[in-house]
């Protein structure tokens, strides 16, 4: 099912639903339906292609131990356990994470550092939105965190009130790696750095700034080539 949205210009645009369940909240329950937060258009695509003819370029799989090329319809997944030795996943073992479609919230945190997020789903409404407006509201000043069963896995997530709406972003497991950063500074130094900081200050445009990168780097490319 798709829903309607308007784009910046008035244009009406589709958002295809990627996951369809409930958001649990204990005994509550809240119908929703999740969607793309971006379109997944990246702009222009970099090929690799062949130096002489200028034709795109075929990965092809090969097992050295084998020798032999191995077809992508007999390719299996596996686990390295450890350096060189892979246990392969079969198919059934997946049958074994339950995908009950809900969206579990497991406890409601103050903040969630947005270091941790991952993909980002507009979620929305699916069907009567009393449910839905009353978990938005519930967000203003928190966040929800829980976990679901989305594409054959297990994820933790959060969701957040963005705007006048939920937003369900999946977060990654691993650990922030840090770095220790000695130094000193002078203060003229520091006043001269704020002050550009100052004249260089704008609101962000997303959408405005990604434009003038991608677009312009490609035109700047193809008019050279012309």
């Amino acid at each position: 099912m798709a829903r309607s949205q308007l784009g910046p210009e008035g244009g009406e645009k589709k958002m295809r639903t990627v996951w369809q369940g409930i958001i649990r909240v204990r005994s509550v329950e809240v119908p929703v339906r999740l969607y793309r937060a971006f379109p997944s258009n990246h702009g222009t695509p970099l090929h690799l292609i062949c130096p002489t003819c200028h034709r795109k370029l075929k990965y092809r799989l090969f097992c050295e131990s084998c020798g032999r090329e191995v077809d992508r319809s007999e390719a299996m997944k596996g686990y390295e356990v450890s350096k060189g030795q892979l246990v392969p996943v079969d198919p059934v073992d997946k049958l074994m994470v339950v995908d009950d479609k809900t969206i579990h919230v497991d406890y409601f945190a103050p903040h969630v550092p947005e270091i941790y997020h991952d993909t980002a789903y507009v979620v929305g409404p699916d069907g009567d939105a009393h449910a839905y407006v009353l978990l938005r509201e519930v967000l203003r000043k928190r966040v929800a965190v829980g976990h679901m069963t989305f594409r054959d896995k297990t994820r933790r997530v959060c969701l957040k009130r963005v705007d006048d709406f939920i937003v369900a972003f999946t977060l990654t497991s691993e650990e922030l790696r840090r770095i220790d950063v000695v130094g000193k500074v002078k203060r003229k130094e520091l006043s001269v750095m704020k002050e550009l900081a100052v004249r260089l200050t704008r609101p962000f445009q997303p959408v405005e700034d990604s434009a003038q990168w991608s677009e312009g780097g490609v035109s700047s490319i193809m008019s050279g080539k012309k």
